[in-house]
């Protein structure tokens, strides 16, 4: 477990390489472990891995663990399902495959639902509404921001703000509304700070600077 926590502390720091080695390490220190609790520390480390990869851009990769995640979760723990589903999705729109990745968003959301996780739901649904935002329909990603702003606000994590605020951002600076959509933009980076995920704090400066330069500033 050591390595997990190891290959996780990396992965967010965006050290992917030393997040490789630590990763390594959990598979062949857990490769001999049938035990049901180790089988779901492989399936979460699948899915952490799967991560990296995608981070990477190596979506062949990525795509065969969120599978063998998939696998293991189904079998041991299909409560938590949902977000191997999420991870085959965010593969997929890398691949540019909308349709693929709706359907799995549309899976994702309907496992977390099943199992009634309030923090899963709202992380599927946001998740679900970047890929709205991707593909251009506004209005849909709007409307489901909307209805999902109650139940962001009841799970209440950095996690969930910061891409509640994200989505806002870029739905704002779609309708030009600039300075609204710098502020919104600036509280996802604050999330990602006070989480000390660098990965998400750098993916968000992006849109932040572009849209300070569309506002003249």
């Amino acid at each position: 477990s050591g390595y997990i926590v190891g290959q996780l502390y990396y992965s967010d720091r965006g050290e992917l390489e030393q997040a490789m080695r630590y990763a390594d390490s959990a598979f062949a220190s857990l490769k001999d472990d049938t035990a049901k609790r180790a089988q779901i520390r492989i399936a979460y480390l699948h899915n952490n891995v799967g991560g990296d990869y995608l981070k990477m851009r190596d979506y062949a990769q990525a795509l065969s663990h969120y599978t063998q995640c998939a696998k293991l979760l189904e079998r041991y723990q299909p409560e938590n399902l949902s977000a191997a589903y999420d991870g085959i999705a965010m593969v997929y729109e890398g691949m540019l495959q909308p349709k693929k990745a709706i359907e799995y968003n549309e899976k994702a959301i309907a496992a977390a639902e099943k199992y009634g996780s309030k923090n899963a739901i709202a992380k599927r649904q946001l998740n679900y509404i970047v890929k709205l935002i991707n593909m251009e329909k506004f209005d849909l990603a709007e409307a489901r921001l909307t209805k999902i702003q109650p139940l962001v606000k009841e799970v209440n994590t950095s996690f969930t703000w910061f891409l509640f605020y994200q989505n806002k951002g870029h739905l704002l600076r779609h309708q030009k509304e600039y300075n609204a959509a710098i502020t919104s933009f600036i509280k996802a980076k604050d999330y990602a700070q006070s989480s000390d995920d660098k990965y998400q704090y750098l993916s968000i400066l992006d849109p932040l600077c572009k849209t300070l330069m569309q506002a003249g500033q």
